[in-house]
């Protein structure tokens, strides 16, 4: 390795570090800080939809803004400014508009900072022996560190009577509850702020033109019955995985959990992600893509009712590692289905269009069924919910190649 691609990839990987470590101090945390202001079920479902359907629509603007613009690390730094400004006012007790009004500004800036790193790093790594999960890998590192950190800073009564005597308006009872919750949103300001930083070492990206010509392999993909199929699996199991993210903290609040248990329980399922991208060749040379998906969607079925049976907090922590398989295993089996499936100069369009599907419209049907499942049934029938529709992507992974044969007519 020579000494430039060394110093490159020390700063990719650091910029990952960095740039999670501020991700766990806000996402593990925000839903739990929403039921402290005493929101409902539907309210918490609503504020958590809102940041995929920004995504959803957002994406193409920031890929018209990244093709524009002559250094993605510039548009870097202005997101890593206005997030941090935006981050800011999440310490400022208010009402659902208010926060409904934040939710997507945040999710506006957030969701764009890890496409724009990547559009980075992949090209900076293209004709290397490094490849994107040996950074990637980084990024889950350092959520584990500030999960673990900042949860027990979460914790502490003090800056629970620090938060009151900021806002005299503030209850008691709301102060005394949030605890030092709404000082990880100022840790996460701070952390922020190095990435801002480090985005004055990160390798320049020139200008390319890499968008497809010929739209008939487009349409191709899109009305391909065996792509569809896929993305209804995809739609159901990134259901109940987006749906675990937003309320599993209320659902360690319903056990008696603390800020710290969460933090924890956050690092230990990212821990298990590790590994799964350092050693993503060898999975590969092992199981084939709906291999994987099956086995992340069995996995999920059975952690989804495991949650809704055991009632011991430490007996929780340990079921935390499952993680690696049922998110690991779906995302690296997702992403190379869709590779193999898509027409050569539409492969990035094929992964924008899983995007989409994944982590905009289940996202969003996904965090509103959720809230109202939960206003109204309960935290434990939500999770059985999650774990029956995650049988269904089991099932539909399964199917999928005995229903819809692969045909070489895509290339």
């Amino acid at each position: 390795m020579d000494i430039q691609l060394q110093k490159d990839f020390n700063r990719l990987r650091l910029f990952y570090f960095i740039y999670f470590s501020s991700v766990g101090c806000f996402w593990p945390y925000i839903t739990l800080f929403f039921k402290k202001l005493n929101f409902t079920g539907q309210q918490i479902g609503l504020l958590t939809a809102i940041g995929p359907l920004v995504m959803l629509l957002a994406q193409p603007v920031w890929g018209v803004i990244n093709d524009k613009a002559k250094s993605g690390s510039r548009i870097l730094r202005v997101v890593c400014l206005c997030a941090i400004l935006v981050c800011l006012s999440f310490m400022i007790p208010k009402g659902f508009m208010f926060f409904f009004i934040l939710m997507g500004l945040f999710s506006f800036l957030s969701y764009s900072i890890i496409p724009l790193a990547d559009t980075i790093t992949i090209y900076r790594l293209r004709g290397t022996d490094i490849n994107y999960g040996q950074v990637r890998a980084w990024g889950s590192f350092g959520f584990c560190v500030l999960a673990v950190i900042v949860g027990q800073l979460g914790d502490l009564s003090v800056l629970g009577n620090l938060y009151r005597w900021l806002h005299p308006g503030l209850s008691p009872e709301i102060s005394l509850s949030l605890k030092g919750i709404p000082f990880l949103f100022l840790a996460y300001a701070l952390m922020m702020g190095w990435v801002f930083y480090l985005t004055y070492q990160l390798p320049v990206v020139p200008k390319s033109s890499r968008a497809g010509k010929d739209f008939s392999k487009l349409f191709d993909l899109i009305k391909d019955k065996r792509f569809v199929y896929f993305l209804a699996g995809v739609f159901l199991l990134q259901m109940s995985l987006n749906t675990n993210v937003s309320f599993f903290s209320l659902y360690l609040d319903h056990l008696k959990g603390s800020t710290g248990l969460l933090g924890w329980c956050m690092t230990l399922a990212a821990l298990g992600e590790i590994p799964v991208f350092l050693y993503a060749t060898k999975i590969f040379s092992r199981f084939k893509p709906l291999h994987l998906l099956v086995i992340a969607a069995l996995t999920g079925a059975l952690r989804w009712y495991l949650y809704t049976v055991v009632s011991n907090l430490y007996l929780v922590l340990l079921l935390q590692p499952m993680h690696a398989i049922n998110f690991g295993c779906y995302y690296l089996g997702a992403v190379h289905f869709v590779d193999e499936e898509s027409p050569r100069e539409w492969k990035t369009t094929g992964q924008t269009i899983f995007w989409a599907v994944g982590y905009g419209l289940s996202a969003i049907t996904g965090n509103l069924v959720g809230g109202f499942i939960f206003q109204h049934y309960g935290i434990i029938r939500m999770y059985q919910f999650g774990s029956v529709i995650a049988m269904g992507a089991a099932l539909t992974f399964f199917t999928l190649d005995s229903i819809f044969p692969r045909q070489n007519k895509i290339s």
